[in-house]
């Protein structure tokens, strides 16, 4: 299969349209029902607490759920949470587990006889006071790892990001983790980090795929001068380009899928930076005015693009650690490394 049509098998295919079908209900039945259904623990192993499934499977109700505006931590909890307590061995909780990933939080670890106890602050922890549980990243003795925090040990000051999802300022003082476990050899904080990026990522990915469809919808229902305005030069050409950037961005994204290296991750967030921007001017410009609306949804979905933008590292950060990386190398060859 093309890398390009990771989402196109019938199985995962079907999964988005189960996982729509959810969306679509009753809004207060709807957590209840993704967790009902196991949406939460797709991609995480049935022996580690999870539902099954793999990357791709996470990643394609990673994209749905960001498509339908969803302000939940179930998105955290499948494509990163799980992972990482997966990854270090620490029992994935059958409820909800956000991340504290960025920028290595200031987390202070301390030694007992039987324990370790932590104390810090974390800062724009997504989904918070409305999970059970926060995975954070932490340095015990030197070595990186992943302390398991419940949310009714900490302090939170509720908040928002510039799209509107809900963000906590997180306080705890010598709290004894639920589990704890290291990073495998070889891992580092960036490694991290780079899985954060790629779920932005996707959800970016999801939700341009909303506004390219929104804006090509509004664009052939619009009359002006008595022609629709997708029969308009300067108007077909801002389509094209809007689809043009959401394809670029969705085929990083494929490469990350097909190999999750930290530099696949890497060039994902960077091209998602680059094209989103773009994209969503463009959409602007072809709605005006009413693109800005409260009564319409363009301007929630460019505003939540913004703020993934903003997290697990931001795309001028991610180019630096490409470009850092390949003048690292003993013979720096460009047209090898991007190639290969």
């Amino acid at each position: 299969m093309n890398p390009l049509d990771w989402d196109q098998s019938p199985e995962r295919r079907a999964l988005a349209d189960v996982i729509a079908d959810i969306l679509n209900a009753d809004a207060g039945k709807v957590l209840h029902g993704l967790c009902e259904a196991g949406v939460p623990w797709i991609g995480i192993s049935e022996d580690a607490g999870g539902s099954g499934g793999d990357l791709g499977d996470a990643a394609i109700a990673a994209r749905t759920l960001a498509a339908h505006h969803l302000q939940s931590p179930v998105a955290e909890n499948s494509f990163v949470a799980g992972w990482i307590l997966e990854l270090v061995g620490i029992p994935v909780p059958r409820s909800l587990v956000t991340v504290a990933f960025e920028s290595g939080p200031a987390v202070r670890v301390e030694r007992t006889l039987d324990d370790w106890r932590l104390s810090g602050e974390l800062h724009l922890v997504p989904f918070a006071a409305q999970s059970s549980a926060i995975a954070v990243l932490v340095d015990f003795d030197g070595l990186p790892g992943i302390a398991l925090i419940a949310t009714s040990d900490t302090h939170l000051d509720e908040t928002c990001n510039l799209g509107g999802d809900a963000r906590c300022t997180v306080t705890f003082h010598d709290v004894a983790p639920q589990g704890f476990g290291f990073l495998p050899a070889g891992m580092s904080i960036p490694d991290c980090r780079a899985r954060l990026a790629l779920l932005r990522c996707i959800q970016i990915a999801g939700a341009l795929r909303s506004i390219r469809d929104m804006t090509v919808r509004y664009a052939r229902e619009r009359v002006q001068f008595g022609k629709p305005l997708s029969a308009i030069q300067s108007i077909a050409q801002s389509l094209a380009r809007i689809a043009e950037q959401t394809l670029l961005i969705e085929a990083a994204v494929a490469l990350a899928l097909e190999e999750p290296s930290t530099w696949n991750c890497a060039i994902a967030k960077t091209t998602a930076g680059q094209g989103a921007k773009d994209a969503t001017m463009l959409a602007h410009q072809v709605h005006g005015a009413m693109g800005i609306s409260s009564e319409y949804p363009l301007g929630a979905m460019t505003t939540r693009i913004w703020s993934w933008l903003e997290e697990g590292g931001r795309s001028k950060d991610w180019a630096a650690y490409l470009g850092n990386r390949f003048l690292s190398q003993s013979s720096p060859t460009l047209w090898t490394t991007i190639t290969h």
